[in-house]
């Protein structure tokens, strides 16, 4: 709950960072997994945190539609799914 409560106050830390304050604060018995789940967990994070990124390259042959591609790999009801979308046109 302390832990907790400390990454709340100091903005939401990543946890190698928070581990990385504990440390320096002279506080030597902190379990690292436990700081790691907190990070993983935390609602803040799912909600406002960096996305995986996307995964883009160029098509050559034709160079209209579908030059630029995205391309996302997810799973849905645990499937995976592959999803392209143009980057001009968002299609």
């Amino acid at each position: 709950m302390e832990i907790h409560r400390l990454h709340r106050r100091f903005g939401h830390l990543l946890a190698e960072k928070l581990y990385r304050v504990l440390e320096r604060s002279r506080h030597n018995n902190v379990n690292r997994k436990a700081v790691n789940y907190l990070t993983k967990y935390c609602s803040y994070y799912q909600k406002y945190g960096r996305s995986p990124g996307q995964f883009k390259f160029t098509l050559y042959k034709d160079l209209n539609f579908n030059h630029l591609v995205y391309i996302d790999i997810m799973y849905i009801n645990s499937s995976l799914v592959l999803h392209i979308i143009d980057k001009v046109t968002r299609y």
